[in-house]
C-alpha cells in the first residue's frame, strides 16, 4: 500500500508549467512514456499474472544479484559504472 511518504512531490512541475518553463504538453508526453513503459511490463497486471510477483526480496537482494547487477555495470557501457565504487 503506497503512503503518502511513498509518493513523489511533483509541485516544482506546476511551478514550471506556471512560470512558462515548461508547456503542458512536456508534461503530457513524460507521463505518456512513463505509463506506457509500466503496462509493458505488466506493473497494472493483476498479481498472479507477474511471474517475478512470487520472488521474495531475500532473493532479489541477494549476494548473488547484487553480483549480478555489478558485472553488468562493469560489462555494459553504462554512465553508472563512472559514479559507482565498485569492489
Amino acid at each position: 500500500m503506497l503512503t503518502q511518504s511513498a509518493c513523489a512531490d511533483y509541485s516544482y512541475l506546476r511551478d514550471s508549467l506556471n512560470e512558462g518553463l515548461i508547456e503542458q504538453i512536456d508534461i503530457d508526453m513524460a507521463l505518456m512514456r512513463v505509463l506506457t513503459q509500466r503496462f509493458q511490463l505488466g506493473m497494472f497486471d493483476p498479481p498472479e499474472q507477474q511471474p517475478w510477483s512470487t520472488i521474495p526480496m531475500e532473493v532479489v537482494g541477494s549476494q548473488r544479484h547484487l553480483e549480478g547487477a555489478i558485472e553488468a555495470v562493469r560489462k555494459g557501457d553504462s554512465p553508472c559504472y563512472a559514479t559507482l565504487q565498485l569492489h
